[in-house]
């Protein structure tokens, strides 16, 4: 469980950030 709570905390933030990239693209929003 340990891991796979660490494993989660590892991935976690990069999921976030596809996520946050794919709602609010700034290349776009960005002169």
């Amino acid at each position: 469980m340990f891991m796979l709570y660490r494993l989660y905390l590892q991935l976690a933030p990069s999921y976030v950030g596809r996520i946050i990239k794919i709602l609010i693209p700034r290349h776009h929003t960005l002169p």
